[in-house]
């Protein structure tokens, strides 16, 4: 209501502006029908966090400049990779979440050393919480199990988060995510500001980066904290859609393995009855 009471004043045709995503036969749908906006619907089947590739992901992509049909085709191949039954990548990864998940390890951290892709962890933070995070497992048993997702940029959050990381409880388990392509930027031998750091001269900042995520991952491996790496060919939208694209399929073989309905969350509904409780008295 506050973004339409926003458009109105501003633009003439304001409705002509407007797509409204909703369920087909909400309240909020059917006030659409009748305002006469544009509406696209979200498929019943599919649960909020694994829609990225439905209407409810691709028309807002689409409309920020996102190539949609790359995008897809990159998620397609993910969809025969994953679905293999030897060299499964999501099957793969999930095992070894797993199998650190059992070890102690109940925190993950995905850790991109690409701030652009800062938004995608926080997609998979979803993903992994509502997926995981249940009380019972599918066989009725009360549990209350879940991993609890983080999500880290590189190189900034080694600043604030390295010390916890080398030193602190060893209950975590990171996945480093990457890419073989980045910008070539590079700094000049001739500058202002020389000689506050060695060795970067005439070195391109990707190399730079590159440096950053191999010291830090060499002080992984001296502090025996365990970790997996993902490099992705660039940040094209192809090789995103294949990253979202295996990263569902590892939720959903991580349900599997942890024993729980990794597309459901009932918990989320028990604040949103007390909200809606609070605002109805006062």
């Amino acid at each position: 209501r506050l973004i339409i009471e926003a458009i109105e004043p501003r633009f003439k045709n304001a409705n002509e502006r407007i797509v409204i995503t909703t369920d087909r036969g909400s309240k909020l749908w059917f006030q659409g029908e009748e305002a006469g906006v544009s509406l696209l619907e979200i498929p019943k089947t599919v649960g909020g966090r694994y829609s990225v590739f439905s209407s409810v992901g691709v028309f807002p992509l689409a409309a920020v400049g996102v190539d949609i049909a790359k995008l897809m085709e990159g998620a397609q191949r993910a969809r025969l990779d994953c679905l293999k039954e030897i060299n499964n990548p999501a099957l793969l990864s999930a095992a070894i979440i797993y199998h650190n998940y059992k070890k102690g390890c109940a925190i993950h951290d995905s850790f991109f050393f690409h701030p652009e892709l800062e938004s995608a962890g926080k997609w998979y933070r979803q993903l992994m919480a509502e997926s995981l995070g249940e009380v019972k497992t599918i066989n009725g048993k009360n549990v209350y199990i879940g991993i609890t997702p983080t999500v880290s940029i590189g190189s900034t959050d080694l600043h604030s988060l390295a010390q916890l990381y080398l030193d602190g409880p060893r209950d975590k388990f990171t996945t480093f995510v990457t890419c073989a392509k980045s910008e070539n930027i590079r700094i000049k031998k001739k500058s202002k500001f020389l000689n506050l750091v060695e060795g970067i001269d005439d070195k391109k900042a990707s190399d730079v980066m590159s440096a950053i995520l191999s010291g830090i991952k060499t002080a992984y491996q001296k502090n025996q904290l365990p970790f997996v790496e993902i490099t992705l060919d660039s940040l094209a939208s192809k090789d995103l859609g294949e990253f979202l694209q295996f990263k569902m399929f590892e939720i959903i073989f991580l349900g599997h393995l942890m024993e729980v309905n990794a597309f459901d969350q009932p918990g989320v509904e028990s604040y949103k009855t007390e909200t809606r409780r609070i605002l109805t008295d006062a």
